[in-house]
């Protein structure tokens, strides 16, 4: 990823961007920003252009098409080093080599010039999970880098990183990014101007949370309305397992990290001030929201069979194939199933048991 890509950040790229040009780089630089605000993405964008063997001048750019751009593109190129927490902490080990543990991603790599690219960037991810001796022993090399080499270190708060570390490092901040930029970015990526404007919102200037959620949804609707389609295109005998199948898509949607997996089988009846009662509800949620999903899709179907191929339609990506469903029932036999769903909507939020009402719901809409 380029310079060019990055959504939001204009004054940390400007400053990255004169400095690659004038070749006045620090030797190490400490990002903070919120989670999911772009910092791995920008560190990512440096690194690139650091290392590109024909950058491109005003603005200072990688080139994206020499033999570094495209190893780091892919993930591959092996003096472009991202190092994460091992687990809880970033430990001395992931740099320097000890017995028992893998190599060390800094012991040998330092003291040799980039063979690959122009220089070595290394990346670390959490530094504020930077265990005392392994920052310890990273301090002379801050410090004093080879000119070859660069350190990138990224955290949500300076304050949770060492002050031995900080005082090395030359500290940039990434601020929330502007609303009306996600959402633009998020529209010329294919999403629709209603979801990117949703997203944009929930997100709270962070772009990569916009981007994930964006992807979730996507990856949901796709599986609501193929699933939709399989079951009105099943028979009676199949009734059962989809309606189990169901169930256990809408495990990949939790509230409030509650999955539903556990939750699916219990019992209607539960008090609301049982232990279950929270996860019960939590798995309602869950059921009754891809229960809409469908009913969104219905609707598609509906408008399709009522306004024809031209209907303005929440899932146009799949506008073939739900036009070709539409031809099978008339139009009243549409609204008839839009109804049985919303009866089904509504039984959940009642308190019936879920896999009854599931399995009523299937069986119904596949004999209508």
């Amino acid at each position: 990823m380029g310079f060019a890509e990055i959504v939001g950040h204009a004054g940390p790229t400007r400053l990255f961007q004169r400095s690659l040009a004038a070749d006045t780089m620090a030797g190490c630089y400490l990002l903070e920003g919120p989670q999911s605000v772009g910092k791995t993405t920008l560190a990512m964008a440096v690194a690139q252009a650091a290392s590109c063997l024909n950058p491109l001048e005003d603005p200072y750019e990688a080139c994206g098409e020499c033999s570094s751009c495209r190893l780091v593109a892919s993930h591959s190129q092996p003096e472009v080093v991202l190092i994460p927490p091992a687990g809880d902490s970033t430990q001395i080990w992931q740099f320097w080599d000890r017995d028992g543990r893998p190599p060390g991603a800094l012991q040998h790599a330092l003291q040799f010039a980039p063979a690959v690219g122009r220089r070595r960037v290394i990346i670390i991810e959490r530094a504020d999970t930077l265990t005392e001796g392994a920052a310890n022993s990273l301090l002379k090399s801050l410090e004093e880098p080879p000119s070859y080499v660069l350190f990138l270190l990224l955290t949500q708060s300076i304050a949770r990183v060492l002050p031995t570390v900080v005082s090395r490092s030359q500290c940039v901040r990434l601020l929330p990014v502007p609303r009306s930029a996600i959402e633009a970015r998020l529209v010329s990526l294919g999403v629709d101007p209603f979801h990117a404007s949703m997203t944009a919102s929930v997100c709270q200037g962070r772009p990569g949370l916009a981007f994930a959620l964006a992807e979730q949804d996507s990856k949901e609707a796709e599986t609501v309305v193929r699933f939709t389609l399989e079951m009105l295109r099943s028979s009676l005998l199949d009734a059962p397992r989809l309606s189990e199948a169901l169930r256990k898509m809408a495990v990949v949607r939790k509230i409030a990290d509650v999955p539903i997996a556990s939750t699916v089988e219990t019992a209607a009846g539960d008090d609301e001030g049982s232990e279950a009662a929270p996860r019960d509800k939590a798995a309602r949620s869950t059921v009754g929201g891809f229960v809409e999903g469908m009913m969104d899709v219905l609707r598609d179907i509906f408008r399709l069979r009522v306004t024809g191929a031209d209907a303005d339609i929440t899932y146009a990506g799949c506008r073939t194939e739900l036009q070709a469903m539409s031809e099978l029932r008339t139009p009243g036999e549409w609204m008839a199933a839009l109804t049985l769903l919303d009866t089904a909507r509504r039984r959940l939020d009642q308190n019936a048991g879920i896999g009854l009402v599931t399995d009523w719901m299937v069986a119904e809409l596949i004999a209508a």
